[in-house]
């Protein structure tokens, strides 16, 4: 069941962003220094591995795109923190909804009147720190499988999603600007040191989207930031059901 639920979590985000990028703008595109040509071949041939299990996830026309999750929650032995959180309060709610579901079932019939539950939680502990780690961690994992498979002399993209709260710089009391990867001096260092087989990185964050070029990897180091001072805030889950008497 995981397994199934992960693959159609890649195939979601691959469509997302391919619907964003080819037809609409569902998403936000923060940046994109791709030739439209050659991204929207990529995107357009793109398809799933039928193989579940092996590298890389899915094939276009002359390479591969190969997706993962990366994290600004606290991640251990067992995994990010924040999936294990939500994963507990979804069994809880569940529970909640179901009793309030017998209680709606067994009270009086009120004709014509309707009321909501609302349940809501709180995620907290994300940093920019959790993600750099976890960004480097699983981009070492992909590196690994790609070394390994028949792939490297192709084209590959790596596509990242990332989970948990947003990242963002604060500019003051009242404003904020939403943290880009591709602006982030540090992490396009490690990218151009420790990722030379990889040719673009399409990087996904909530209704945001970003596609960088790594051949013109030097000219946005040369303009990056220094971020130290990025912020990361909460996540709010929340649950409304209305019920109704007619």
């Amino acid at each position: 069941m995981e397994e199934k639920r992960t693959r159609k979590n890649e195939l979601d985000c691959l469509n997302k962003i391919k619907e964003s990028f080819l037809f609409s703008n569902a998403l936000k595109k923060e940046f994109d220094n791709s030739d439209y040509s050659i991204m929207s071949a990529i995107l357009s041939s793109a398809h799933q591995n039928e193989n579940s299990n092996d590298f890389p996830d899915f094939f276009f026309d002359g390479g591969i795109i190969e997706h993962f999750e990366v994290t600004t929650a606290g991640e251990d032995k067992k995994g990010s923190k924040y999936k294990r959180d939500s994963a507990n309060y979804q069994r809880l709610n569940e529970e909640e909804i179901k009793k309030q579901d017998n209680e709606f079932i067994n009270s009086p019939y009120q004709p014509h009147s309707f009321q909501t539950i609302t349940i809501e939680n709180q995620h907290n502990g994300f940093s920019y720190e959790n993600f750099v780690k976890s960004f480097k961690k699983n981009a070492e994992q992909h590196l690994c499988s790609l070394s390994k498979s028949k792939c490297v002399n192709q084209t590959i993209v790596f596509l990242i999603e990332k989970q948990g709260g947003s990242l963002f710089y604060p500019l003051n009391s009242y404003q904020v600007r939403f943290y880009r990867i591709s602006e982030d001096k540090q992490l396009l260092q490690y990218i151009k040191e420790e990722m030379s087989s990889v040719d673009y990185i399409i990087y996904r964050d909530l209704d945001r989207y970003e596609i960088i070029d790594l051949s013109k990897i030097d000219s946005l180091i040369a303009v990056a930031r220094d971020c130290s001072n990025v912020k990361c805030g909460p996540m709010n889950d929340t649950y409304i059901k209305l019920y109704i008497d007619w």
